[in-house]
């Protein structure tokens, strides 16, 4: 019997909602036009966010090859540093006075660098905010500020790694 209940009430519902959605005067061919449209937006905003996610792509394999390459010009720099230490009485005061001004630079360049960190992940959170509401200029002005951050470490970074190659 209560089996009888529920098999009819759910016939019941499915016909209702089906009349419900013939009565709206929806037809399958403008429901397929809105979804064509709709796929072609998402296909023309894919190709314009495409190239701005390769953008950041390719910088961030500049980052990472950057870094090393920064690590190993301050490991020299340091050993360098120490042996001029080891001999400063070989050293002119003209020579100490530039040492002394490149380590100053070096840290002026660091301090450069670490303004940066963190602004790439707050981006990202404000990229992740946009996408779930799908607000695409918010999405594009976060990818742009993005490649903004990169550019500026990278140039912090070729700008310390030079000034560490002239110790």
């Amino acid at each position: 019997m209560l089996k009888k209940l529920i098999i009819s009430l759910l016939t019941v519902s499915m016909l209702f909602t089906g009349t419900v959605v013939f009565a709206s005067g929806t037809t399958a061919t403008d429901a397929k036009t809105k979804v064509a449209t709709q796929i072609q937006d998402l296909r023309q905003n894919a190709a314009e966010l495409k190239p701005l996610m390769e953008t950041i792509r390719t910088n961030r394999t500049q980052l990472i090859k950057l870094r090393a390459d920064g690590e190993t010009a301050y490991k020299k720099a340091k050993a360098k540093l120490k042996e001029m230490i080891k001999n400063k009485d070989n050293l002119t005061p003209e020579q100490i006075e530039i040492i002394k001004q490149d380590v100053k630079t070096i840290t002026e360049d660091r301090k450069l660098i670490a303004n940066t960190i963190g602004s790439v992940e707050k981006e990202s959170a404000a990229l992740r905010v946009a996408r779930s509401d799908k607000n695409l200029e918010v999405y594009k002005q976060s990818l742009n500020d993005i490649i903004a951050i990169q550019n500026s470490r990278i140039t912090n970074l070729k700008k310390t790694i030079d000034d560490l190659n002239k110790i």
